[in-house]
């Protein structure tokens, strides 16, 4: 687990640093992550989890008697992971109340429409094939971030 300074206020208005988290084992495919998200004018901060069950235990709040984690104003999960899959952990966060309206975008090599449909039945936010390319991925993870992270996340808390 990789975690970035937590959110914190900004000195402007009292704005708050987005918090992103991203599910991915892919070491290659976090790095393009973080640049993708360096070049985000809102410099979010991004806390990677490379398991499943880690995952679940942090969104779940499952850690300890410790305060809940600050929930993530977008999230990134990969379907293949070790431990619970994508699909479990897509299913566990909209069944929790806290977290049913937490924008969760799948990004996955799989294009088939089996996983398609089935993340968007489970209550994924939108499905995005992962690009064969360095500068694709970065593209797309800007796009994503750019539209989620535009939304006021007070308005789906």
């Amino acid at each position: 687990m990789n975690q970035s300074p937590n959110g914190v206020e900004s000195a402007e208005a009292g704005v708050r640093t987005p918090r992103v988290l991203l599910v991915d084992d892919d070491a290659g495919d976090q790095y393009l992550v973080q640049r993708a998200l360096a070049n985000d004018p809102r410099r979010a901060d991004l806390l990677v989890i490379d398991d499943g069950d880690a995952a679940l235990d942090y969104l779940l709040h499952r850690i300890g008697p410790q305060p809940s984690p600050p929930r993530p104003d977008l999230v990134l999960l990969d379907l293949n992971l070790p431990g619970s899959d994508g699909f479990s952990i897509l299913s566990a966060v909209r069944a929790e109340a806290r977290l049913e309206s937490m924008p969760v975008i799948v990004i996955s090599t799989s294009s088939r429409d089996e996983d398609i449909a089935h993340s968007y039945r489970l209550g994924c936010n939108a499905y995005v094939v992962k690009p064969e390319s360095a500068a694709s991925f970065i593209q797309v993870i800007h796009a994503v971030s750019q539209y989620w992270l535009g939304v006021d996340p007070t308005d789906r808390a």
